[in-house]
């Protein structure tokens, strides 16, 4: 049998007894929002070469050989709303005369991406990191070391937590101290002047919207069509 015929023959493993099976070993079934993992057709795409992807049926819904490109793609994306984040922060700590809100958000970026809690806690579910190598090869962080096991099912309520706990502090931090900096120059508006107010004001919006765009361009481009099926965000079609 030839690497197409053992391809055609994977493709016709997938069918949705296996998955239905699947997520009721896991306890999943399909709740909490998830989808149910892929039977391991899937994982095999996952693992065959780019070249085979031409005979793919899946090759148009899901994204199984992500690129430099498309890292390069998404690290652009989350730019707009780094600057405005970290510009708005920096005015709003001059303002409030305190450098605190930088350093809780230093040190929760490092905990979250710097110690790899991240890929601790979601990306050692997903199927891209039982690729061969010890890095990473994804979209979103694209080289980075695997110093943990490859581990897939679903979540816990305690993985699922940490992950929107550190969400929660990454971007409300910036709102927070941007909206108490743009809020002390309104009230206090005789004490400072118009560029200030527009400083102020302008990147905390400005922050907003580039964070609402980014959040759209990611689930549009990436979360569409993601192979991590136990992530809140993924939006891939179902098998």
């Amino acid at each position: 049998m030839n690497e197409s015929d053992s391809f055609k023959n994977a493709k016709k493993g997938i069918n949705n007894k296996n998955n239905k099976a699947k997520a009721e070993e896991s306890g999943n079934n399909g709740r909490d929002g998830y989808q149910s993992q892929p039977s391991s057709c899937h994982d095999f795409f996952l693992d065959a070469g780019e070249a085979d992807c031409q005979e793919c049926e899946l090759e148009s819904r899901f994204n199984c050989h992500p690129t430099a490109e498309d890292y390069r793609f998404y690290r652009l994306n989350l730019l707009p709303t780094i600057i405005t984040g970290l510009l708005g922060m920096a005015g709003a700590s001059v303002i409030l005369k305190t450098w605190l809100p930088l350093i809780i958000l230093a040190a929760a970026c490092f905990i979250f991406w710097g110690l790899g809690l991240e890929v601790r806690l979601l990306c050692t579910h997903c199927p891209h990191y039982n690729k061969e190598g010890d890095r990473l090869k994804c979209w979103a962080l694209r080289n980075y070391p695997k110093r943990w096991e490859y581990r897939p099912g679903p979540l816990s309520r305690v993985e699922r937590a940490l992950i929107w706990l550190m969400y929660i502090i990454i971007t409300g931090i910036p709102l927070i101290s941007m909206a108490a900096g743009a809020g002390i120059v309104i009230s206090n508006y005789q004490d400072y002047s118009f560029p200030a107010l527009l400083g102020t004001a302008g990147l905390l919006i400005a922050f907003i919207f580039s964070g609402v765009h980014m959040l759209m361009v990611k689930k549009r481009v990436f979360c569409s069509r993601c192979a991590n099926f136990y992530c809140r965000l993924n939006e891939a079609p179902p098998l």
